[in-house]
């Protein structure tokens, strides 16, 4: 619901600081978010979360990562709805 307030102030400051919000992970805290909690990478691991919780892998920009699945690191995205009995 606070998107249409958020946002450009987010690209604002992204321009302000010279500093773009793409083309690489965001990482752990840096200028433009502060980091609440962090899951260390396991293998075969789910990380489950609520949709609206804003977040980012915290992957190193210099891994060139595979795109093979059975080699590189896979991102599945999914929606499911709960509904109460």
């Amino acid at each position: 619901t606070r998107l249409p307030e958020y946002a450009p102030v987010l690209k604002a400051e992204a321009v302000g600081a010279g500093k773009g919000l793409f083309g690489r992970y965001m990482g752990r805290d840096n200028v433009f978010f502060d980091a609440t909690d962090y899951v260390e990478p396991m293998f075969n691991r789910a990380i489950i979360y609520p949709s609206n919780c804003l977040h980012s892998g915290v992957l190193n920009n210099a891994v060139n990562y595979s795109s093979r699945v059975n080699k590189g690191r896979l991102t599945a995205n999914m929606l499911i709805i709960c509904n109460e009995v």
